[in-house]
């Protein structure tokens, strides 16, 4: 009996001083059987969604480096449901292939994400009333403490419109006036934040071609509802958004998807 103790608190030890790594820390990212794709597969085919509604699960998860998984943390949960649910299909999980830093195996902590396929944002698209007037969402509970700007592409979960970025494009495109001067065709870069009640700030425009689209294209952005902002480390924070615009003065003008 003193032998098994004794072998539990080592291995309890082990677990203390293991170190968990981030995926931007280690040379080779723990990975699903199969790679990404195949994780799609297997959440498509195992995961009970309630309905054709848009809903996403995004999981904290920590791959040992013997390819056994531990999910600590999930967001997204628009019905409580799909909490459990997650955890259900997870423990479904083969092992997944584990993180590696100089050639050994490390503990990793990573962030995935489950959509639900059944969702038909061009449906939804085609159903939203037109947006003429901003409208405001509910008011969130936000962290006074970081006001650090984050990149799009860093943030861990990204900031996102109401009904989907589609959503914001067709707004965008249905309202944007092309400049007057004929024969124009160039493709300009507005940038802005995304801050944490949702709100547009520090709206720019980085190459304009004069001919009032800087104005054109700060008017129009003010014009939409406020974001669903984004999260790092499960905090809301200021995140930086770059939007390249095609000119065209004899076609319509369309944001371009990033």
């Amino acid at each position: 009996m003193k032998k098994i103790t004794l072998l539990a608190l080592l291995f309890c030890s082990q677990l203390i001083v293991a170190q968990i790594y981030k995926e931007n820390e280690v040379d080779t990212k723990p990975s699903f059987p199969g790679g990404q794709k195949s994780f799609k597969a297997f959440v498509a085919k195992n995961f009970k969604w309630a309905d054709n509604k848009r809903a996403f699960v995004t999981l904290e998860l920590t791959v040992q480096t013997n390819g056994v998984i531990f999910v600590t943390n999930m967001t997204g949960l628009v019905d409580p449901r799909y909490g459990k649910e997650a955890l259900r299909v997870m423990g479904l999980s083969p092992k997944w292939k584990p993180a590696t830093l100089k050639g050994k195996k490390v503990v990793c902590k990573v962030t995935r994400s489950m959509y639900n396929p059944h969702y038909n944002e061009k449906e939804e698209i085609v159903k939203a009333a037109p947006i003429q007037e901003p409208v405001d969402i509910a008011p969130v509970n936000v962290p006074e403490s970081d006001n650090s700007i984050y990149s799009y592409a860093s943030v861990e979960q990204k900031p996102d419109y109401p009904g989907g970025i589609k959503q914001f494009y067709t707004l965008f495109n249905s309202n944007f006036k092309q400049p007057e001067q004929e024969n124009l065709k160039a493709k300009v870069m507005a940038s802005f934040v995304i801050e944490k009640d949702g709100s547009l700030s520090d709206i720019k425009v980085i190459k304009d071609i004069g001919y009032g689209t800087s104005e054109e294209i700060t008017r129009v952005l003010k014009m939409g509802r406020k974001w669903i902002p984004g999260k790092q480390n499960f905090k809301i924070v200021r995140v930086s958004y770059t939007l390249p615009i095609l000119i065209d003065t004899t076609t319509k003008p369309s944001p371009e998807n990033k």
